[in-house]
Parts: C-alpha cells; sequence; structure tokens
C-alpha cells in the first residue's frame, strides 16, 4: 500500500498511526464479506488533518468495490474520521492520500 502525504506529519506518522487501525478496517470487510463472498477491490481515501492531529475531512476518492462495498466505505470512512495522530511540526494541515486493498485471499 502506498501513501502521499503533502506537508505537515511524516509520512512514517501517519502510517503508523494507520496501521494502528488495520483490524479495525479489516473488521469493517470482513463484516460484509460474510454476506458477500467475492466481495473485494480497492478503496482511496483522501483526508485532512488539522494542527492538532484531528482528521477533520474524509472522502473516499475511489473504490473499486461497487454498490457492494457501500458499507466497508462507510465503516472505513468511520474510523478514519475517529483516528488521532500527533501535532504536525510546525502546525500544519496535512493531506494524506491512502489506498486500502481488501481481498479475502
Amino acid at each position: 500500500m502506498g501513501q502521499v502525504v503533502v506537508a505537515g506529519n511524516s509520512k512514517e506518522v501517519v502510517a503508523k498511526v494507520l496501521a494502528q487501525a488495520r483490524n479495525q478496517v479489516r473488521y469493517c470487510y470482513e463484516k460484509e464479506l460474510q454476506r458477500k463472498p467475492d466481495l473485494r477491490g480497492k478503496v482511496t481515501l483522501t483526508f485532512v488533518i488539522n494542527g492538532e492531529g484531528v482528521v477533520i475531512d474524509v472522502k473516499i476518492t475511489q473504490s473499486t468495490l461497487g454498490d457492494n462495498g457501500k458499507a466497508v466505505c462507510a465503516c472505513v470512512e468511520r474510523i478514519v474520521r475517529g483516528l488521532r495522530f500527533p501535532r504536525p511540526a510546525g502546525g500544519g494541515a496535512t493531506t494524506v492520500t491512502y489506498p486500502w486493498i481488501f481481498d479475502s485471499m
């Protein structure tokens, strides 16, 4: 998985916080996978972390899960919205684009 970070927090800091949320995000997928066994694809989010380390905006910028993945997208969005990051050096905002790959195999 790759990520793009613009200003604010470093890629390493962002990756560490996202890694801590990995099991929660995986649960979003596995819950829907029970109902839709063929569900797989990629969800890319773009989110903004303000100078206090709070996520202030989250958008799904791409999803290959289709209509069957709407619940997964909404769940991942909620999780990311609730994450807290360290205050970035200089207090500036951080814009992150991050892809999550979902595959049951």
